[in-house]
C-alpha cells in the first residue's frame, strides 16, 4: 500500500497573523499622524492668510483715510482750515472717508492704542460725522467703528515741511508733509504706512464720497 506524505495545511499561523496585524497598525498611526500634521499645517496657514487680509484691509484704510484731508470748523474757530493731531499711540484729524467703508464723507476720525482687560492692547477706530462747530471732544464719545486687537504698538510720526520728523503734531491747522503709521501686531511688525496727506474738496468727489482706486498723488 503506498503512502502519501501530508500536505501542509494552507493559512496563516498565529505569528503571522500577528505580524501582519501589527504591520497594518503602523501605517495606520503613520496615516493618522499624517493627517494630525496636515490639520495643524492647514490651521497655521488660515491663521496667516486671515492675518495678512487684516494687515491689508487695516493699511489700506489708513492709507486712503488719512491721505484724504478736510477743512472744517471746529469748535469756537471761525475759519476753514485742516485739522490733523496726534502722537504716540494716537491720531486725529479731519478727512473724507472712503464711501466703500459705509460712511463716505467728511468725519473727524481717530486711532488710538487703549488698553485691554484680555491682555494686549487694541487699537480702535472711532469717526463721527462732521458739522460746522463740531467739538473734538465727540470723538471718545463716539462708539468704536472697528477694533484691531494684539497690538503691542501704534507709532506715529509726522514730517515737517523741513524735511525733519517730529513724535507729536501740534500745530492742528496746518498738514504735515507726511504721516508715518507703524503697527506692532502679535510681535510682529507691520510695513511703514507713509502718506502725503492733501486737502480734498468733498464736493468734487461727488458728495464727499471717495472714488477706491483713484491716484493718491
Amino acid at each position: 500500500m503506498k503512502r502519501y506524505p501530508h500536505s501542509r495545511q494552507s493559512g496563516l499561523t498565529l505569528i503571522e497573523v500577528v505580524i501582519a496585524l501589527t504591520i497594518v497598525s503602523l501605517v495606520l498611526l503613520g496615516l493618522l499622524g499624517a493627517m494630525r500634521t496636515f490639520a495643524r499645517t492647514a490651521d497655521v496657514v488660515d491663521g496667516v492668510t486671515a492675518r495678512i487680509e487684516e494687515m491689508t484691509a487695516v493699511s489700506r484704510f489708513i492709507d486712503r483715510a488719512t491721505s484724504r484731508m478736510a477743512s472744517g470748523r471746529l469748535g469756537e474757530v471761525t475759519a476753514q482750515q485742516p485739522f490733523v493731531a496726534g502722537g504716540e499711540g494716537k491720531l486725529a484729524w479731519l478727512g473724507i472717508l472712503p464711501a466703500s467703508f459705509g460712511a463716505g464723507g467728511v468725519h473727524l476720525i481717530s486711532l488710538v492704542l487703549e488698553p485691554s482687560r484680555a491682555g494686549r492692547p487694541h487699537v480702535v477706530l472711532r469717526f463721527t460725522p462732521y458739522y460746522p462747530g463740531i467739538e473734538i471732544e465727540r470723538l471718545p464719545e463716539s462708539a468704536p467703528k472697528f477694533r484691531l486687537d494684539e497690538v503691542d504698538a501704534l507709532h506715529v510720526r509726522f514730517e515737517d515741511e523741513d524735511g525733519e520728523w517730529r513724535d507729536e503734531w501740534v500745530e492742528t491747522e496746518v498738514l504735515p508733509a507726511r504721516i508715518a503709521v507703524v503697527l506692532e501686531v502679535a510681535g510682529v511688525r507691520w510695513p511703514d504706512i507713509v502718506v502725503r496727506p492733501y486737502l480734498v474738496d468733498p464736493g468734487s468727489t461727488g458728495g464727499g464720497e471717495i472714488v477706491i482706486g483713484g491716484n493718491n498723488g
